[in-house]
This record gives C-alpha cells, structure tokens and sequence, in this order.
C-alpha cells in the first residue's frame, strides 16, 4: 500500500519487522513503565478518541499484555474534544491521559502547550511525516477511505470506478454525500486528494452539479445508500463499510482508480497526565508490531514501515492522506472553495 503525504510515498512492505532494536530490548522497554505504572498505582488509561468501538482489538490486545492496567476510552472529537479539554485545565489539569485523535483535533491541543514531547524507542523507526509537531503526537494509523453503492440498486459492472466516474450525469440526483460547507472529515480528506491533484475546483463544481444528497452526518449519508434512498456514497471508511457489511447492509465498497483518501490517527499524551507511566506505554505499545497488527484488525493501516495490510483491501492501494502541515496552512481556503461550490 503506497500512503501519500504531502507528495512523498511510501510502500509497506507486508511482514517485514522494522523495530530498531530487538524483541527482547524491546519487551524491556516496554515493562519498564508497565512496572512504573503498576509501582505508582495506576491502573487504567483515559484516552479521549473518537470512537471507542472502533478500537475494540487495540484495546484487548493492550490489556491481554499488561493485565495490571485498563484502557477507559471517552469518546470525543471536533469541537466538544477542545471545549472539554479547554475546560479541563481551566479547572486545574486533565481529566485525561491521552488523546488518540486526527490531524484537525491533536495539533489544536498541542499548540495550547497541553501535550508532552514523547517519541518513544518503539517508534524510532516511524516516518518522519507521522510525527508531530516536537513529538507531542505520533500518527499511528490511517483511516482507508473510498466509494461505495447500493447493490440492490447497482451492479458492479455499472458502478463507478473512479472520482472522476461518479461526474457521469447516470448518477445525477443518485449521490449520497458528507456536506463539504462545514468542517468535516470528508473535506479534511478530500483536502489531500486536492493537493495530490487528484480533485480540483471543477471537480468539485461538477459534483455539486450532480446535485447530490447532503447531510452534516457522516452516518446519515451512509444510511441513505443503505436503505436506497442514494445509490452511490462519496466517501465511507474501510472500517465502517466492514462493520455495516456485517450487519447486512445491502452495499459493496469501491477503492478508486486514483487512490483512497485518509486521515491519520494519532496519539498525544496530556500534560500533567495522572497516569503518566502507563499513559507512556500506552504509547510506547502502539508503535509495536503486535499493536500494528491490531490496529490493522481494527480495519486501519498502521504507520510503520512493515505495517501489515489491512485485510480486505487491495495491495498496492495508494492512499492520498491529510497531514496536519496541509490542514494548517491550505484547508481554511478549501473550506472557502467548497462553501462556494455547494452554496446551495
């Protein structure tokens, strides 16, 4: 899978272990803020993340190799992240140990000077485009994103294969799709494709003139392909389209020609953490190649190099995945772009 941030790509290579150091200097590391943590009496780990569920084998497999200490998710993300983080310290100190959020989210908490610089041993070896700004974060998975349609309603054949498919006037009034007005993660990834040259200005016009359906919820634009009322859906994640697959929701996914889109996971530890030790090997753990492999359980691509795949998904995809230097600098003037665009 190539994963592309800002122009620059990298191929992981299925398998391949690419710890500096050895498993056993490696289990060392690790017990050693296991044994710090269980010392000072910290027995669990508040990560504020946006969803919890979705993070279910991470979180097991963390606990089935440190028993002593309990993952406590809270799910947050966007705006009701920073006003509670804000008014957290306004009241004297985080409430949480860790932030385990995206691009938009983490570099807001860090700029405030409310996350520690940390980069662990294990993640001696990560790219330099998934760390933070002073180490205060590490981006340890990516999100993999693409089309999907009704297949009550499309057959595969007809389906669109790529973004510059779904511009045919067949799927005129037919499109389900996250609004792009407002902040969101669908701008926020197609902000990569834009500055990958994937999608441009005209792009954008043409969509709108297929006059799509279009809600501020990402679960209800997905429930719109689901129940028929749209055939086709812009954007949905790997992880939720398998998740709704399984439930039985009548849809198949679409990984386009030009490449899927992503927004990367990352984690930060809070300043002044009440759990610091295991806040640390929390982080510590997830750049391991037993957490990678949870993450891609979880139905995300992990970060380091020798990753595994995210089963499911084709080898070779490439991703066109959001940085937060992109979101910083370019995603005000998208989000004016866009507001144009769709103003109606």
């Amino acid at each position: 899978m190539k994963i592309l941030s800002r122009a620059i790509a990298l191929t992981f290579a299925f398998g391949l272990s690419a710890l500096p150091a050895s498993a056993q200097d490696t289990d060392a590391y690790l017990d050693g803020f296991y044994q710090q943590a269980v010392d000072a009496g910290e027995s669990e780990v508040i990560i504020y993340n946006p969803t919890t569920r979705g993070l279910e084998p991470v979180i097991e497999a963390f606990e089935t190799r440190f028993p002593e200490i309990r993952i406590k998710g809270v799910d947050l993300f966007g705006s009701k992240l920073l006003a509670r983080v804000d008014s957290e310290y306004a009241a004297g100190g985080p409430l949480g140990d860790v932030v385990a959020s995206t691009p938009a989210d983490t570099p807001e908490v860090g700029k405030a000077g409310r996350l520690i610089s940390f980069r662990p041993e294990t993640a001696a070896a990560l790219p330099e485009i998934y760390v933070g700004n002073e180490d205060q974060w590490l981006d340890w998975g990516m999100t993999i994103g693409g089309m999907f349609y009704n297949t009550s309603n499309v057959t595969a054949e007809d389906a669109p294969k790529s973004y510059a498919d779904i511009l045919d006037p067949k799927w005129k009034g037919r499109i389900s799709m996250t609004s792009f007005r407002i902040i969101s993660g669908t701008g926020q990834a197609f902000a990569a494709a834009i500055r990958d040259g994937v999608v441009d200005r005209a792009w954008f016009e043409g969509l709108a003139a297929q006059e799509p359906f279009v809600t501020e919820r990402a679960s209800a634009a997905t429930l719109a392909v689901v129940n028929g009322q749209s055939d086709i859906g812009l954007d949905i994640p790997f992880h939720y389209y398998v998740e709704a697959k399984a439930k039985g929701a009548p849809i198949e996914m679409v990984f386009p020609a030009e490449g899927g889109i992503s927004i990367p996971r990352n984690v930060g530890i809070f300043e002044g953490a009440k759990n610091i030790n295991a806040a640390k090997l929390f982080v510590a753990w997830m750049f391991t190649p037993e957490a990678q492999a949870a993450i891609a359980q979880s139905g995300l691509q992990g970060t380091m190099p020798g990753a595994p795949g995210v089963d499911g998904t084709p080898e070779g995809l490439t991703l066109h995945a959001i940085d937060w230097k992109t979101l910083q600098e370019n995603y005000g003037g998208y989000l004016t772009m866009f507001q144009e665009v769709f103003s109606q």
